[in-house]
């Protein structure tokens, strides 16, 4: 439940260069994560959660003494705190990976305050994007040509962690591989098709279209050979032009839906001509041509379940091990969530990304349903990369409730169709006979409801 709407929930802190940085903030987590700081060796990414929860913690307290010691809580935003308290807990025997779960704790709760400025999040993640793109066609043009790779990180910078990759980063080319495999300032091209499936999004579904940069994003993930991204790309086109499609009237559909296939088959016809895309496709299922000891994109990914899920008891499924315990090797998103947090921590995460999936529209609706299938083949739940989700999924997930109340508010007490954050309220609300706990989409609870405030606000 909220207060009503009065001039002082109008000012949000997007404005000015705080919302600007914290957007930057989310932008570039993913993209710094590989480095340490020097001298203290701690990584980049975790340095800037640390200094930026000084300012998460003002906005916070901010919004307390804004709405007289009413504090409101974003219902979308409930289950990632819960999903992240949890995997606090399991993270007891590992001190600094649960303190920095606690810290992000602290920022996501920070983010659903509208403490980030949408408009800029969306040009950082489109604009490193479209670099990572560009860099990426330039390293496989380089490479084709003149035989030349072009290393876009320095491996002394990185990590000690992730030393093992100097290799993969001089070169382009992995141990178990003869494919070149480009990631622009990535570590991998997997990294890079994780970030960059959102800024896809927020070119063909938010605001104004950006069809030219998404096409330059798609590029840049096949460019990259990794399975998942031109999966992801050509998934992400096909439901767009799916819901152009809808639009149109039924002459226009099928004339429409003739061009798609008539399209697609022009496309593929052009990509399998490629050799770097015939082997990126055979490198998924079976790309004995290439790879030692029949390696695959598949095999790669699920080959550690049967040595280290299948073993676990009964109360270690349900729980899991902790995150002191995870061995070091690669898991999916699921396996370390099981391995972890058990079938408990698997669904906390799903309940947080289903409860967006229902609750919202758009980019974060979609980026919800496509992190439910990335955990089955991609490592989506480290703490970086959940900082980086969570952000894109409540500030553009609240963004319409943000811009209501930026706007005012409609008139009258008997409107439903008020305020997504629940600034507004049903005539049996604001009689008092009801609380409007699930009065729109992405409600809030607050602990004390002032009638009198909120009945001068629906009468403004």
């Amino acid at each position: 439940m909220a207060v009503a709407a009065t001039g002082r929930f109008r000012a949000l802190p997007t404005a000015g260069a705080p919302g600007r940085g914290y957007a930057l903030f989310i932008a570039v987590l993913p993209v710094l994560m590989m480095y340490k700081v020097p001298v203290i060796g701690i990584g980049v990414s975790t340095a800037m959660i640390i200094v930026s929860f000084f300012y998460a913690a003002a906005v916070i307290f901010n919004g307390v003494l804004r709405n007289s010691r009413q504090y409101q809580i974003a219902k979308i935003m409930v289950p990632f705190v819960l999903y992240l308290a949890y995997t606090a807990v399991k993270s007891a025997e590992d001190p600094v990976n649960m303190i920095q779960t606690m810290l992000i704790i602290v920022h996501v709760i920070a983010f659903s305050t509208g403490a980030v400025n949408a408009a800029y999040l969306k040009k950082y993640i489109v604009v490193i994007a479209v670099l990572a793109s560009l860099l990426t066609i330039l390293q496989t043009a380089v490479h084709y040509v003149f035989g030349v790779h072009i290393p876009c990180i320095a491996p002394e910078l990185c990590l000690d962690s992730l030393q093992y990759y100097r290799g993969e980063i001089l070169t382009g080319y992995q141990e178990v591989s003869d494919l070149y495999r480009p990631s622009a300032f990535f570590l991998e091209p997997s990294h890079l098709t994780q970030y960059s499936f959102v800024a896809l999004l927020l070119c063909l579904f938010h605001g104004e279209r950006q069809v030219p940069a998404a096409i330059f994003i798609s590029a840049g993930m096949v460019a990259t050979t990794s399975g998942m991204g031109i999966m992801l790309s050509g998934g992400i086109w096909l439901l767009y032009i799916a819901h152009e499609i809808r639009r149109s009237g039924f002459a226009e559909k099928i004339v429409k839906i003739s061009g798609l296939i008539v399209g697609l088959a022009v496309i593929l016809a052009v990509l399998f001509q490629l050799e770097f895309f015939r082997s990126s496709i055979l490198r998924v299922f079976s790309p004995i041509e290439y790879s030692a000891d029949s390696y695959n994109a598949i095999w790669g990914r699920t080959l550690y379940w049967d040595t280290y899920i299948t073993p676990m008891s009964g109360r270690q499924l349900v729980f899991g091990l902790g995150y002191a315990s995870l061995p070091d090797e690669y898991f999916t998103g699921l396996m370390e969530l099981i391995y972890c947090s058990g079938i408990t921590g698997v669904v906390l995460y799903y309940a947080a990304m289903l409860s967006v999936a229902v609750r919202c529209r758009g980019v974060s609706r979609i980026t919800a349903c496509l992190l439910c299938a990335l955990m089955l083949v991609a490592n989506v739940t480290s703490i970086i990369s959940m900082t980086y989700y969570i952000g894109i999924l409540l500030v553009f997930g609240l963004e319409p409730s943000r811009q209501e109340v930026a706007a005012g508010f409609p008139a009258g007490p008997a409107s439903e169709e008020t305020n997504a954050l629940g600034y507004g309220y049903t005539k049996r609300t604001w009689a008092g006979k009801k609380r409007a706990d699930d009065l729109g989409p992405l409600g809030v609870f607050q602990n004390r409801i002032d009638t009198e405030n909120r009945k001068k606000g629906l009468a403004q």
